[in-house]
């Protein structure tokens, strides 16, 4: 199944999505906070574009002003610690499969 892009879901095993965002503002910071039950999971950000959350570098000499910044793709644990830096220079998707709880 294919989103709009830039979007993210997270599936369980069976591909059943648990969580997903369909739609990303520029220049915003989202913070969703996810509670999955125990499991293996597979979080996938897409990205249509094929140019991650990387700024438009390429553009500073045709529109300057559509360069922008570099984003974050980062997993935080339930206290705003660091699990996963998935950084912003990805092209089209970054993947990660995980487990919840102990894994079965």
């Amino acid at each position: 199944m294919r989103f709009p892009i830039p979007s993210y879901t997270i599936t369980d095993r069976d591909g059943i999505v648990a969580a997903s965002r369909l739609v990303f503002e520029d220049g915003t910071v989202y913070e969703d906070r996810i509670h999955l039950d125990p499991g293996a999971y597979t979080f996938e950000f897409l990205d249509s574009e094929e140019d991650g959350l990387i700024r438009h570098w390429w553009l500073r000499g045709s529109a300057p002003d559509s360069i922008g910044e570099n984003g974050a793709l980062r997993i935080l644990d339930g206290e705003g610690k660091t699990l996963l830096d998935l950084g912003y220079d990805f092209a089209e998707k970054r993947s990660v499969r995980f487990f919840v709880g102990d894994p079965q």
